[in-house]
């Protein structure tokens, strides 16, 4: 059967993603999932809670579908695209149903399979989000990453701003949706730009970093600000956990942006830190993984700095 070829391939490519990364991340990636399973069982005690679950994996399915690069060759190789997507979409979520079903004793979280089957239909060519050419105009130009990136995914991230809006005062649903934004965000720093681009800069690759560690991080800054401040005069017994998370956010955005030019390449695409850059998000639900991204930001600045001394070495004064 060939959707289960497919699977098989698709299995055998995470394997080899998790060889990757060498034994101490695979372990902390592997220890992460599953805490954040046993965390998921926990927190299905009320029906409530398995309808939130319920969201939160429809959306990742959506943005999983929407954001792969695969959809052209399985759509040229396979006689029903359809069912590789949903198989494999179903495979993801089931152990998710068990667990809700094992702690709740409801099959609630089945209802999921009917999300999948209609993002499943979802063709690459449809063009599920809007224009933002007025927003990307709007812009710093110096962010070109997120004017590429709102090009892509600028519906899904207004959307879940305006909804972090509208939840306020359900307890920390607001974190969550900026959370899923920060995941979207780190899909942004992918893209290497030409070296003409960074040469425009004339600076050296300190300095380069600096500016650009400094602008990113304060556009991001002001544009969760208003939601974490809200929720502070809300749930005000609560507020160290909304500085917390602006701590960790930042950070996090400050570690997709070293990682990517400690492997930047003129003009290519570079996905190979988006694993380690989710193990670093992770953190914020898992505390001993909280350290992880400092760690990773002081690594990978090295490696950033190193990376780019070559290209810049005309500007040091």
């Amino acid at each position: 059967m060939q959707e289960i070829a497919f699977l098989k391939i698709r299995l055998a490519q995470s394997f080899r993603e998790l060889k990757a990364l060498g034994f101490l991340y695979a372990l902390i990636l592997c220890g992460g999932s599953c805490l954040l399973l046993v965390a998921f069982y926990s927190s299905q005690y009320s029906m409530n809670n398995t309808l939130y679950a319920l969201l939160g994996l429809s959306f990742v399915i959506f943005s999983i579908h929407r954001n792969r690069i695969d959809h052209n060759f399985i759509q040229l190789v396979a006689e029903r695209p359809y069912l590789i997507f949903c198989i494999e979409y179903a495979v993801a979520v089931l152990p998710f149903i068990v667990l809700s079903a094992m702690k709740s004793n409801s099959a609630l979280l089945v209802l999921i399979f009917v999300p999948v089957a209609v993002i499943s239909l979802i063709k690459k060519g449809v063009d599920t989000n809007v224009s933002f050419n007025v927003i990307g105009n709007h812009v710093h130009s110096e962010l070109y990453e997120w004017k590429s990136g709102l090009r892509r995914s600028g519906g899904v991230v207004v959307l879940l701003w305006v909804l972090a809006i509208l939840l306020l005062g359900i307890p920390f649903a607001s974190l969550i949706l900026l959370w899923f934004v920060l995941l979207i965000l780190s899909s942004f720093y992918d893209q290497g730009e030409s070296r003409d681009m960074i040469l425009s800069f004339k600076l050296n690759e300190k300095n380069f970093l600096f500016r650009k560690l400094r602008l990113h991080t304060s556009i991001y800054f002001l544009f969760m600000a208003p939601v974490l401040v809200l929720n502070s005069f809300i749930f005000s017994d609560k507020w160290w956990v909304f500085v917390l998370f602006g701590i960790f956010s930042c950070v996090n955005l400050m570690v997709f942006i070293v990682s990517k030019y400690a492997v930047w390449r003129h003009g290519e695409n570079n996905s190979s830190n988006s694993i380690l850059n989710t193990i670093c998000m992770v953190g914020f639900f898992l505390p001993f993984l909280l350290p992880l991204p400092l760690f990773i930001l002081i690594k990978n600045y090295r490696k950033a700095v190193n990376n780019l001394h070559p290209l810049l070495n005309d500007f040091h004064k």
